[in-house]
């Protein structure tokens, strides 16, 4: 079952709006921001989020942090170097 991290990552990677996921879904965009937030949705509309991007082409693994994302996505960011502190 899909968490709201895993659809924030999601989300992300395909650069969809809350609105834009919140159509797909045909739901209120008010039920992502409190999904996102940590709410509890019914499961009947987690797991319509979770069939939307899933066609997608992502896969969600069980342990609630691990998105894959379809190898056509890019990065929505790139890794940085950091420089430790002297």
């Amino acid at each position: 079952m899909i968490t709201a991290l895993q659809c924030k990552m999601a989300r992300a990677c395909l650069e969809w709006s809350i609105r834009e996921l919140a159509e797909k879904v045909e739901v209120n965009p008010n039920t992502i921001i409190r999904f996102e937030d940590g709410g509890d949705p019914k499961s009947s509309i987690r797991d319509r989020i979770e069939k939307v991007l899933t066609k997608q082409g992502f896969v969600f693994d069980a342990d609630g942090f691990t998105a894959t994302a379809p190898v056509h996505l890019k990065p929505v960011f790139k890794p940085q170097n950091y420089k430790r502190a002297a």
